[in-house]
């Protein structure tokens, strides 16, 4: 897997502005060119801990079969990531880590759902159409919280084993759910969220067991190797604020949007017990527009080891 940080800075420059590339060359002042093969579109948004590179295997597979695709960094994540001091400090001071406020605590879930609708609405504004928006994992709750605002811009919502909350409760309350109680993630975070608003884990670990849960919670189906380059990636906060805000999701504006819900059998951050609870509570909400609930067999990562796979299934999903 080439996933290194020289191939992480031209990767997200590529996926943020691609889509925008392809558009202007792709249509001209009278309108499309002939043999334009599609105008489909998806925005990729990540999860917590990670950035748009980690679509970097799946995205040139769906844009072979004629999707065009971005994938934008939300804020505080990616290229826009901050580290807590201690951070960098080894060996590392746990006390310090523990007790450090993170620099990534201001920001918001509607931070996280502007960028997302500047995304549908640049791809928008360049001719494309219908969009779909994936989100993964903790993405699944600003994509939620996108649909509600803007549904009309919006033709479908992919969840790919992802948080889906749209009751009144936000979505960290579902962490404390017995449905919940399968994930790993919970015995790696290294701080009081509350404290430092962020979940904090150590990313640049050197202890080998703390690593290898790392491993188990997000990609237990990748080699070690190909983990190393992952967790060299990954940031050690995510903002906490959008686990503690409200979707604010209704049957009137969300649950008017098409959804599809991808949910991954070997989960251990987001398990199949938790997928099935999110579906069902929305499908509760919107009787007459259920999920389009499909399994998938991976880890939680599935854009990782079982890229191919995964573009073959999403092609036959987005709108």
């Amino acid at each position: 897997m080439d996933v290194s940080r020289r191939k992480f800075g031209s990767h997200v420059t590529g996926a943020a502005v691609g889509a925008a590339l392809a558009a202007c060359g792709a249509e001209g002042a009278d309108g499309p060119v002939a043999g334009t093969p599609t105008k489909r579109a998806v925005v990729l948004v990540h999860g917590s801990w990670f950035g748009a590179w980690c679509f970097a295997k799946l995205i040139p597979l769906l844009e072979a079969k004629g999707i065009t695709v971005a994938a934008p960094d939300l804020p505080g994540h990616g290229l826009g990531a901050k580290f807590p001091a201690s951070f960098s400090q080894r060996p590392l001071d746990k006390a310090a880590f523990k007790a450090e406020g993170s620099p990534l605590a201001g920001v918001s879930l509607q931070d996280y759902v502007k960028a997302i609708l500047a995304q549908v609405e640049s791809l928008a504004a360049a001719g494309f159409g219908p969009i779909t928006v994936l989100g993964h994992s903790m993405a699944g709750i600003p994509i939620t919280a996108a649909a509600e605002q803007s549904p009309a811009k919006i033709a479908k919502l992919i969840y790919l084993s992802a948080f889906m909350p749209v009751t009144p409760v936000p979505a960290g309350a579902y962490l404390q759910r017995p449905e919940a109680a399968a994930s790993l993630v919970g015995n790696l975070l290294l701080a009081d969220l509350n404290t430092v608003g962020a979940l904090r884990l150590d990313t640049n670990s050197i202890d080998p067991v703390y690593t290898q849960g790392l491993k188990s919670a997000f990609c237990a189906d990748v080699s070690d190797t190909d983990f190393a380059a992952i967790a060299h990636l990954m940031q050690p906060d995510d903002p906490v604020q959008a686990y503690a805000t409200p979707t604010g999701a209704t049957a009137k504006n969300w649950g008017s949007v098409a959804r599809a819900y991808i949910g991954c059998t070997a989960d251990n951050t987001v398990p199949p017990s938790l997928q099935k609870l999110f579906v069902s509570e929305a499908d509760m909400l919107t009787p007459a527009n259920k999920t389009d609930f499909r399994t998938f067999d991976s880890s939680h990562t599935a854009f990782f080891a079982k890229a191919s796979a995964l573009a073959d299934v999403l092609t036959t999903i987005i709108a």
